[in-house]
Parts: C-alpha cells; structure tokens; sequence
C-alpha cells in the first residue's frame, strides 16, 4: 500500500504543479488579452486620428492648389496690364512727341515707391513690436542711415494692408 500512496501523491504533485502551471498560463493569456485590447484601443485611437490629418491635409492642399491657381490668374491679368500700360504710354509718348520718361510715368514711379516705403515701414514697425529684444539694433542701423524709426502698429495692425498698390507696382516699370 505504501507503493500506492507514494504513487498517488507522486501524481497529486504533478496535478498540483500541471494545476499551477495551468493558473500562470491562464493568468499569462488574460494578461496578455487585456494587453492586445488596449494596443487595439491605441490603434484604432491612431487611425482614427491619422484619417483626421490625412483629411486636413487633403482640404490644405486642394485650398493651395486653389491660390496657387488663383495667383496663377493674377499674374496673368497683371501681365496683360503691364503690356497695355506700356502700350498707352508709347502712344502718349508719341503723342507728345517725347523720347523720354513722362512727368507721369515719373510720377507714377514715386507714388509706388512711396507706398513701397510705407508699406516696408509698418512691416518693419510690426517685427520691432514682435520682438523688441530688436528695437536698439535697428535704432541704432536707421540712425546711421538719418532714417525716423519705424511706427508702431495701431490697434488695427492686424488688418492686412491694402494690396491695390502692391498689385499696380511694377506695372508701368515692368514694361519699360
């Protein structure tokens, strides 16, 4: 009978140590389950936000390839109004049998120039009001020059300025 008993518990340890180790893999494979879950949580959260951004990239570039065709169309008609600037003014040239620049196209020059000025001055005034850390180094450049500092942006300085002029600079110059 001691053979017997020594059987049956050689065999209740191995249950036990099977049972054991059934536990583990038990435990094991729901660790490992939770585990899958949540990566699978993660990557639905990532793709639901790379086709997000995927979107948003889409919408970006089919809105710059709209300015770009746009621009595209700008640059066109401001062609057409260079080459018939230019041509109104031979035909006032040589109604005014003058050789030279006229009075007009002169004055024309200074006015885009002045805007230019202004423009660039404002601009220069926004960066200064941006990033004072900059104000002593340009005073000290515009006063070298004999230049006034640039102003500072009003309370509208985040409007954009007015493109009418930026569009006509360059018409009459361009064509001569």
């Amino acid at each position: 009978m001691s053979e017997e008993f020594d059987e049956k518990q050689r065999l209740e340890d191995q249950m036990r140590a099977v049972m054991d180790k059934y536990k583990y893999k038990r435990r094991q494979i729901r660790e490992l389950q939770e585990d899958l879950g949540s990566m699978q949580n993660t990557l639905d959260t990532l793709t639901a936000d790379e086709q997000a951004l995927v979107e948003v990239i889409t919408e970006k570039q089919a809105k710059a390839t709209n300015l770009q065709k746009e621009l595209d169309d700008q640059k066109v008609k401001k062609d057409r109004a260079a080459r018939e600037a230019s041509k109104i003014a031979r035909a006032v040239r040589s109604a005014k049998k003058s050789s030279g620049e006229l009075h007009e196209e002169r004055d024309m020059d200074l006015r885009e120039l002045r805007e230019f000025n202004t423009r660039t001055m404002k601009q220069m005034g926004e960066v200064l009001h941006s990033h004072p850390d900059l104000g002593p180094s340009v005073q000290i450049y515009f006063s070298q020059a004999g230049l006034p500092m640039p102003p500072s942006p009003g309370p509208g300085a985040s409007r954009p300025t007015s493109s009418r002029s930026s569009r006509s600079s360059g018409t009459l110059s361009s064509a001569r």
